[in-house]
């Protein structure tokens, strides 16, 4: 989403085919097997992450207290589904977490939430319950993220 998130990911293998990404360009390399990610390749992530998540912001905080219980709960779910979004970049700006690809993957399913969340604020539960699952379903199947085997 970044052009960090998935570069960062793909970083050995870039650098090995000799790949100018976006994280490459920001200095980011592998040393002694272990991906190094930079200042400036944290603060470019960080200032697009945030063009992100300030239009909806912006909308929950010109909005926030509607009257309706629903949106005022919808609010409430932007502003947590914000917070889990930039916390989760933080955690993937730092791969050297034995947890990373798991982080990895949950942040790029919460990374456009926010978004998608603002524009539920408006309509009914059966049609923002029904939005929530067509756009979770995919996108778990997409990363990968499978339930623990019991």
């Amino acid at each position: 989403m970044n052009g960090i998130h998935s570069a960062l990911r793909d970083l050995s293998t870039d650098a090995a085919a000799g790949l100018c990404t976006t994280a490459r360009f920001f200095g980011a390399h592998m040393h002694a097997g272990r991906q190094r990610v930079p200042r400036q390749c944290r603060v470019y992530a960080n200032c697009l992450h945030a063009l992100l998540l300030v239009p909806p912001l912006a909308v929950v905080s010109t909005h926030f207290g509607s009257v309706s219980p629903i949106s005022a709960s919808c609010e409430i779910a932007v502003v947590i589904a914000a917070a889990v979004s930039w916390a989760g970049l933080q955690l993937v700006l730092r791969p050297a977490s034995r947890w990373w690809q798991q982080v990895w993957r949950l942040h790029l399913v919460v990374i456009l939430a926010p978004i998608f969340m603002v524009a539920l604020c408006g309509t009914t539960v059966a049609i923002a319950l029904a939005v929530v699952v067509v756009f979770l379903v995919p996108m778990v199947w997409i990363t990968g993220i499978r339930p623990a085997k019991a």
